[in-house]
């Protein structure tokens, strides 16, 4: 985009306090500006097609940050976040990364990929955001009727690298488990 000027920018002081340090700078990029409001204070699905390294791991981070505040405000009580990644090595360094930001703020990360010993919900009981493969994710809720009451607590689904979708060998995997979400 042609309009680098700054002051069109939104800034990281716009949200509370609390929540600055999970941004390690000071203005969001024109990327995550013109899609601050969306993440941040409406309720509707977003697609966001984006060059890597444009930011949109930060679009997920204001919509982790929106449900929180609805939780603070009561708006919901309880909630899950999945994020999920096509390749274990991105659900790890997502895990690292958010573990670091997110447990100040009282939340509890989760790594669920085919390493994991993790076999059923109750094992979940304690976790905010939990981080998968569409494979694992796929194998935990093929029977999510018996655990109606655990999925519907996924209010946030984060889906990286949707473009997977097309992959001959895995897009049938994770093109199942959107449509089961």
């Amino acid at each position: 985009h042609s309009n680098s000027n700054r002051e069109n920018f939104r800034s990281v002081s716009e949200i509370p306090k609390k929540f600055r340090h999970i941004f390690n700078f000071s203005n969001f990029n024109y990327l995550q500006s013109e899609i601050f409001d969306h993440a941040l204070y409406k309720d509707e699905p977003l697609v966001i097609s984006a060059p890597t390294g444009s930011g949109k791991t930060v679009i997920f981070e204001l919509a982790i940050v929106r449900l929180i505040l609805l939780k603070e405000s009561r708006q919901i009580s309880n909630f899950k976040i999945v994020y999920m990644a096509p390749i274990k090595a991105l659900v790890s360094e997502k895990f690292n990364e958010w573990q670091a930001k997110l447990s100040p703020l009282g939340l509890n990360c989760c790594e669920l990929t085919g390493d994991s010993e993790i076999e059923d919900y109750s094992e979940l009981r304690g976790v905010h955001v939990i981080l998968t493969t569409p494979e694992k994710w796929d194998f935990m809720t093929r029977r999510w009727r018996e655990n109606r009451s655990f999925v519907q607590l996924v209010k946030l689904f984060l889906i990286d690298e949707v473009h997977t979708i097309n992959d001959d060998t895995r897009g049938a995997t994770l093109e199942a488990v959107v449509n089961r979400m």
